[in-house]
């Protein structure tokens, strides 16, 4: 797997691929973290902080950006408003 994951963010910096591989949903923690320790020798500190807050990020735009979510698509589908 690791070499899929290296083909894929070739020529991008270590620290770029472990912060956005920390956004992707089931691989977050468990593969970044790895990944930036073992293949792009990053140091703990480093790889922990671009981690945690690459995981974040996600959470920040669902919880401030769900009501907005939910207001746009009952625009359009009326009925998706009161499932809210």
């Amino acid at each position: 797997m690791t070499e899929i994951l290296l083909t894929w963010f070739n020529g991008i910096p270590g620290e770029v691929v472990v912060f956005l591989l920390a956004m992707a949903p089931i691989v977050e923690l468990r593969a970044a973290l790895p990944l930036g320790l073992t293949v792009y020798q990053l140091g703990i500190p480093l790889s922990w902080l671009l981690v945690v807050v690459g995981n974040m990020i996600p959470a920040f735009f669902i919880i401030y950006g769900w009501h907005w979510l939910v207001e746009h698509i009952a625009k359009v589908w009326p009925w998706f408003g009161g499932l809210m």
